[in-house]
């Protein structure tokens, strides 16, 4: 019990703060609405179009090939910190991954 405590402490503590930091801006933030609040904003300027249109499909294909090529680098890095040296196995390795 002795090892949980502060594990759960830790945890009530972050709930806290996190209830908190959500509920305090609702009570303390002055309330103002209208027209121009509500209105899309753009550069500072008017929308030229409407705001809900569609994207094309090119701009989420895009996004996902950056998404695989990203993780693949997330599996790079460890590799590169754990290989002290070029030779032997760690090149071999290099080598499979890289060329593929």
């Amino acid at each position: 019990m002795d090892t949980i405590l502060p594990v759960l402490l830790f945890v009530v503590i972050a709930a806290a703060v996190s209830v908190g930091l959500i509920i305090l801006p609702r009570l303390v933030a002055p309330r103002r609405s209208g027209a121009v609040k509500e209105m899309p904003y753009e550069s500072g300027m008017d929308p030229i179009h409407d705001t809900r249109r569609r994207f094309d499909v090119r701009f989420h294909l895009v996004a996902v090939t950056f998404l695989v090529f990203d993780v693949e680098l997330l599996f790079l890095y460890p590799w590169a910190v754990a290989s002290r040296s070029p030779a032997g196995i760690d090149a071999a390795v290099a080598d499979g991954m890289l060329s593929r």
